[in-house]
């Protein structure tokens, strides 16, 4: 059991890695076409959910971001205490830019597939609301304060987005990204898993300056 809990943490760590590759692949390529391409900076607030056990996270950002690629800078507020957990870098790459609205004319037109990569760390993060009853249940402990618990941990996801100009240069966006967590301090006792596989759910609005 400890040699497969060991291949599979492994196998975590690996998967975090190749995300940090494809994260700093985006930023080479931003930096290489800024040089003729035109740049915008932006503002934005978005929701997300993952499988760490930490619940829903409020991420405000400023980014910036050339045709095709963008930088995004966020701090990550998670919804239970409106604790201030962390923070986040997140790279996107445009894959089709619908300019002119030929697939959705109208108010909602203009739609951007966009592919991301995503690292996301949290110093002092709570579990959820939704973790402490699971915790709560199974734990038999229950004199166990699961709330004032802290973890650290760091994330990590690459997928696919899809953004519709709202109005102007408003955008809403939602995104689907596969990848995992590896918890790098907290109780390890829980039910909750210390590192694991993931997918990560997004939804939120820019505005480009």
């Amino acid at each position: 059991m400890k040699n497969q809990n060991s291949k599979f943490e492994q196998n975590i760590q690996q998967s975090l890695k190749g995300i940090c590759i494809v994260a700093l692949s985006f930023l080479v390529s931003t930096n290489a076409v800024s040089q003729t391409k035109k740049t915008h900076f932006g503002v934005s607030a978005s929701s997300s959910l993952s499988g760490a056990g930490f619940g829903t996270m409020y991420t405000p950002g400023v980014y910036y971001k050339t045709d095709k690629t963008k930088i995004e800078l966020g701090l990550n507020i998670q919804k239970r205490k409106f604790n201030m957990s962390g923070m986040q870098v997140n790279f996107e790459y445009i894959l089709f830019d619908d300019q002119k609205g030929c697939y959705n004319d109208g108010l909602m037109g203009n739609l951007e597939l966009y592919s991301f990569a995503t690292i996301r760390y949290n110093s002092s993060a709570y579990l959820s609301e939704g973790q402490i009853k699971r915790e709560k249940k199974i734990n038999p402990d229950h004199n166990r304060s699961f709330g004032n618990l802290k973890f650290s941990a760091i994330e990590g996801y690459v997928g696919l987005g899809l953004k519709i100009r709202v109005v102007d240069n408003l955008k809403w966006s939602n995104s689907i990204g596969f990848g995992g967590w590896k918890t790098l301090s907290g109780d390890k006792s829980l039910y909750r898993e210390y590192n694991s596989i993931s997918i990560a759910l997004n939804t939120g609005l820019s505005f480009d300056f």
